[in-house]
């Protein structure tokens, strides 16, 4: 069976709509994207922060290596 003309149309108009709700939604609904950026932000900072600990650490196991070699 061919679809109506209207029906093909009705089905594009409701994809194009969840398209457009779905890129205008973050900007409509402020607090979840808030919420999401800011969870976002302070794993990226944690995980910068251990590494840059465990960098310290390799280079002061390196410097007594070196200090024990030299001695």
């Amino acid at each position: 069976m061919i679809p109506k003309r209207n029906e093909i149309v009705k089905k594009e108009c409701l994809l194009s709509e969840r398209f457009i709700w779905n890129r205008i939604r973050p900007f409509t609904d402020n607090s979840w994207f808030r919420k999401d950026k800011k969870k976002k932000k302070e794993s990226t900072r944690k995980t910068a922060r251990n590494f840059q600990s465990s960098f310290s650490a390799q280079k002061r196991k390196k410097r007594r290596e070196v200090a024990r070699r030299d001695s």
